[in-house]
């Protein structure tokens, strides 16, 4: 079978469970049906269900988001005890995307558009995070609908906001040093190592492939493949990019030649020979044994970097450029208190 290709609904016995279930990509129903023969008479009729409903969906398919948000919806309350989460949280998230998008094609959904989203999400005067779940809302049923082949469209990137971090919470360099010292694997190390050196989102260092780091000239390069090269006065007005190309120094880039020289993938972040998709339990496991507050994720090493490049006096307009998407209003209001020229305008002001 094809890497890419789905494969057929099939039964999987569950721990702690007497009953089959059938196993759909990523979805698990329960048959309710402990004998097997009669489990296999359910997947039977489910395929039959399915592929009418394939057939149905190749013919009017999923054409705008509304459509693609009900398939979600229906989708998510299908699953046991969904009710109450439903009620309380979900149908106001669809809600709300629906009437800033629900007319829209899936086709004219990409990354401009999500950017457009996030702005107008934000003049309303929603929190970052909000806007993230709802954009991943969308992400999450467009993936699922392609799976299972009720969109020939392949989900698209958007430009997400990041996940918080709570309220000016940062590592101090002392605390970095500690961190390192507990990741005690060399793909979770050299992910701090990056995360660190060049502020990007935990994401784009585990999608990060060799051919986009320039070991001879110390660079490595976030930005999303074909994508424009902005110069320093567009980061000076404000407009944002999705990543950047940042400078990293000697010792990274030796760190970095390692391990290249060993790697056994085109990803950057690789363990047992697998690209890495996430290093949650990882990084989680390292903060703890570094002793360090347990509310810290990866996304906190981007926050950190920012916060460094603050606190040097670094142009908050560079910093913007380093971060790659954020504009300089948004560095400003989140990292501008730590510049040691902070408000230094207005205490001059009032000397006497």
């Amino acid at each position: 079978m094809m890497a890419n290709q789905a494969r057929d609904p099939y039964l999987v016995q569950v721990k702690g469970s007497e009953n089959w279930h059938v196993r759909d990509g990523k979805r698990r129903i329960t048959t309710g049906k402990s004998d097997v023969t009669e489990a296999a008479q359910f997947l039977a009729r489910y395929k039959e269900d399915r592929t009418g409903e394939l057939a149905r969906a190749g013919k009017a398919g999923l054409q705008t988001l509304s459509d693609l948000l009900k398939f979600w919806s229906d989708e998510y309350r299908a699953k046991p005890g969904s009710e109450r989460q439903w009620s309380r949280k979900w149908q106001y998230i669809v809600k709300t995307i629906e009437r800033h998008g629900g007319h829209k094609p899936l086709s004219t959904l990409n990354y401009d558009w999500s950017r457009s989203y996030v702005a107008d999400r934000l003049a309303e005067g929603v929190e970052g995070p909000t806007i993230r779940q709802e954009l991943r809302t969308i992400l999450s049923g467009w993936k699922s609908a392609h799976a299972r082949r009720l969109t020939t469209l392949p989900p698209p990137e958007f430009d997400v906001p990041a996940a918080s971090e709570p309220k000016d919470l940062f590592l101090t360099k002392e605390e970095a040093r500690r961190l390192l010292a507990e990741c005690h694997m060399p793909h979770l190390r050299l992910f701090v190592r990056l995360g660190l050196a060049t502020g990007a989102r935990p994401g784009a260092i585990t999608a990060l492939q060799w051919r986009h780091v320039d070991l001879d000239r110390g660079r490595v390069d976030f930005r999303a493949s074909g994508q424009r090269k902005r110069g320093e006065d567009e980061v000076k007005r404000g407009k944002e990019k999705k990543a950047a190309m940042v400078p990293i120094s000697e010792d990274l880039v030796d760190e970095l030649r390692e391990a290249r020289r060993i790697s056994q993938t085109d990803y950057v972040i690789e363990y047992t020979a697998r690209p890495v998709d996430s290093v949650a339990a990882g990084f989680a496991a390292a903060v703890k044994r570094a002793g360090l507050n347990p509310k810290l994720t990866p996304h906190v090493l981007r926050h950190s970097a920012a916060t460094w490049m603050a606190q040097a006096g670094v142009p908050m307009w560079q910093v913007a450029g380093f971060l790659g998407h954020s504009s300089v209003a948004m560095v400003e209001k989140v990292y501008g208190h730590h510049s040691p020229d902070f408000m230094s305008q207005g205490r001059d002001a009032l000397k006497l």
